[in-house]
């Protein structure tokens, strides 16, 4: 019998997206059209809301040090996943015309109400336990802002989460 692949990470990874899409839904707001689940580094080429695995390491979350477990120990994982949304942002025309400045405020207040929802949706499901199947326990890592890259700017929300 071949043994059983363990799917907690994707299966996380999709928790995290779920609760995302559903507090846009209950707050009516958008979000765009391309939303997947990935591993790894996210393109910045289009709108999107993407769930990545960014990395896994041993140790508790926020012990990033690379050290061996104790003799006779337990091995303890984290894994570092990431919600990316990135919108699109106006750029100068084929007329070299740049954006006007209630454009570029528009747009960063956009990305500003992107991370701040992001951020509440996981908060929220944290705590409520959606994540508690998944793994030990969640910590928020961080948000940072990426962009305007190209036509492009967005948030990154990290958490990281002991398996």
């Amino acid at each position: 019998m071949a043994p059983v692949p363990d799917d907690r990470l994707a299966d996380l990874a999709d928790a995290m997206q779920a609760a995302v899409v559903a507090r846009y839904a209950m707050n009516t707001l958008t979000l765009p059209g391309r939303q997947y689940v990935h591993v790894g580094e996210v393109a910045y080429d289009c709108e999107e809301l993407v769930t990545t695995l960014e990395s896994i390491y041993p140790g508790l979350p926020g012990e990033e040090a690379i050290t061996a477990p104790p003799r006779g120990g337990a091995f303890v994982a984290t894994a570092r996943m990431a919600v990316v949304l990135v919108r699109c942002v106006p750029v100068v025309n084929d007329r070299g015309k740049a954006p006007t400045m209630a454009q570029l405020l528009a747009a960063g207040h956009a990305a500003q109400i992107d991370a701040r929802e992001v951020l509440k949706a996981l908060t929220g499901a944290a705590s409520a336990g959606d994540f508690t199947p998944y793994c030990t326990s969640v910590s928020y890592f961080g948000t940072e802002f990426v962009g305007p890259q190209g036509a492009f700017l967005g948030s990154v929300t990290r958490f990281d989460v002991q398996l």
